[in-house]
């Protein structure tokens, strides 16, 4: 493997001071300008594309690789919408359709193509719902570490209006909006963290990387580059912990944003050296070999990427990013469309309108756990997920077409579930995709 990294590697240049697909008015600027005018337009977007979902999966059907093309670029405009805050060093994420993996996906589930999902959105929705199990077969819950990466890195969920605008003189240009929880202290703090990173200074790049993540702990930027900066110390397992929690809700950083925070590609090669001489002489190391492969598949090797992953996955079968990576790279089209689906039955009972789901629903989950799901005749709703002492609320706007309701959380992605009616005050809900093991909630208002 060591001479996969041994000629030039591709894409190192000069970073746009820009993310490409921003456009003039970020997602957090149009909700924080009106939040009521976004959830009304989001609403609609959703009921539309919820009614004509079946356009969509023929669209998909007919014209596929033009299609596949159109609902990733709008996947990837999401990705890289989700924190505009790093526009100044960050140029993009991993790319491609993976052999086209997200075609098979939407063979199976033709209702995600009508709202771009892939596996990395449908991870992010699920965690953020509280409606997926996570591992994290590399995290040392006796470590003294800055997070918790027991869990995923879950997003921002509801962007305000608070602003440095208070503090600016009358006529100054006013700051763009922020979402809850982006401090421009930590960013200042941060950006000081990449500075020394890029002097070679690895140690004080983790603590003031440490200290970053004390302020804003949802920001996946901070914690993939502390695993960096655990990488260059060769601190694998640490960073194995960090990456595995980052991974499972989103892609990595493209080569471009990597490469753009070593002085040059030398300094970063020889750390990969070092890595994989430390496999040689540990060959059983799963932690550090998926470091290796995330390297692999940030520099666009991806049948050596996948090569790592078969190996860790032998050793660590447990480890779902891993098999989820795997699977994406190695999945191979046969190069025929599958049949177009049958129609499917409507379910027995009653059909909902949205009218009929309007209030405050609840259902308890496995292991204590609870869910609370407000509604609203706008079209708004707000999801809080509790377990032990931990909650967490999503905020965003839905529609509900028949028995299939979309929701699509202010942070990004869609969650799509089937509603199975029991009477006016109760209904089950599993979402599309979810495993045959995951239970069904039971709501009730």
């Amino acid at each position: 493997m060591g001479a996969v990294a041994g000629r030039r590697l591709p894409g190192a240049g000069e970073r746009p001071a820009q993310l490409p697909g921003l456009g003039e008015s970020s997602r957090w600027d149009q909700i924080s300008n009106n939040r009521s005018d976004w959830v009304s337009d989001r609403h609609e977007n959703l009921q539309n594309r919820l009614e004509n979902r079946g356009d969509f999966a023929q669209d998909w059907q007919d014209s596929r690789q033009d299609f596949m093309n159109d609902r990733r670029e709008d996947w990837q405009n999401w990705a890289d919408d989700r924190h505009p805050w790093h526009d100044d060093w960050h140029n993009g994420c991993w790319h491609g359709d993976w052999g086209d993996y997200w075609g098979h996906m939407w063979d199976e589930h033709p209702v995600w193509s009508a709202f771009a999902v892939t596996g990395w959105t449908l991870n992010t929705v699920a965690y953020g719902f509280g409606l997926w199990g996570y591992s994290n077969p590399y995290y040392d819950t006796g470590s003294t570490v800055v997070y918790d990466y027991s869990q995923p890195i879950v997003m921002y969920s509801e962007p305000v209006a608070e602003t440095a605008a208070a503090a600016q003189p009358a006529g100054a240009e006013v700051a763009t909006p922020l979402p809850p929880g982006v401090s421009p202290a930590v960013l200042t703090t941060f950006d000081q963290a990449r500075a020394v990173f890029l002097q070679g200074q690895y140690k004080q790049a983790l603590d003031l990387t440490d200290q970053a993540i004390q302020g804003m702990p949802g920001d996946a930027a901070l914690h993939e580059f502390r695993a960096l900066c655990l990488f260059a110390l060769g601190q694998y397992r640490e960073a194995a912990a960090t990456l595995n929690a980052v991974l499972a809700v989103g892609p990595g950083w493209d080569w471009t944003t990597l490469v753009g925070l070593y002085p040059n590609v030398d300094v970063y090669t020889e750390q990969l050296r070092k890595l994989e001489e430390y496999l040689k002489a540990k060959p059983d190391a799963a932690d550090a070999r998926f470091v290796l492969a995330y390297q692999y598949m940030t520099m666009g090797h991806s049948d050596a990427a996948a090569a790592e992953l078969a190996k860790v996955l032998a050793s660590v079968p447990g480890d779902t990013v891993s098999k989820q990576l795997y699977d994406m790279l190695t999945y191979k089209s046969s190069g025929t469309p599958a049949p177009k689906p049958p129609a499917q039955p409507a379910p027995a009972g009653p059909k909902l309108a949205a009218e009929d789901l309007q209030g405050v629903w609840k259902a308890s989950g496995p292991g204590g756990s609870s869910y609370e799901l407000a509604l609203t005749k706008e079209g708004g709703f707000q999801w809080t997920y509790t377990k032990g002492k931990k909650s967490q609320t999503l905020k965003g706007a839905f529609a509900v077409d028949g028995a299939t309701i979309a929701m699509e959380p202010e942070s990004g992605g869609v969650l799509i579930a089937d509603l199975t009616p029991r009477d006016k005050n109760a209904f089950d809900f599993k979402m599309v995709g979810a495993k045959e093991s995951d239970p069904v909630l039971s709501f009730k208002r």
